[in-house]
């Protein structure tokens, strides 16, 4: 009779626990994010593009607000802008969102809401 040798379950289950820990364990708990701030701006001949975006925090709500804008201007008068904002808390591992807020100005302008209401599970556009 021919053995033949199978890598020990012990060993193989260490090596897939120690995957599975590192795919995992960040899913189950997430550290609330870091404010930032950056911006870009560019051009070519006459159009200029500017381009922000931020994440602050407010102590006094515990509230965080991401705010994302660009605007394209051409010949020094702005064809478009949008402004895109939102808000959420941060609540043990994971964001709740508030709010969300849309404007487009310019050539075409527009505006478009969200209000999150937690207690009855409901979005308001």
């Amino acid at each position: 009779m021919q053995m033949q040798q199978i890598v020990a379950f012990p060993t193989f289950m260490k090596g897939c626990l120690g995957v599975v820990a590192c795919l995992v364990l960040p899913l189950l708990y997430a550290a609330p994010p870091v404010p930032f701030e950056i911006s870009y701006n560019a051009s070519y001949d006459n159009f200029e593009a500017e381009a922000s975006r931020y994440l602050r925090y407010d102590a006094e709500t515990s509230t965080y607000w991401l705010q994302a804008e660009i605007s394209l201007d051409l010949l020094g008068q702005t064809l478009a802008s949008v402004i895109e904002e939102s808000q959420v808390r941060w609540d043990a591992d994971h964001p709740v969102p508030l709010i969300y807020q849309y404007r487009q100005e310019g050539l075409n302008t527009r505006s478009r809401s969200l209000v999150f209401d937690h207690l009855t599970h409901t979005a308001n556009f």
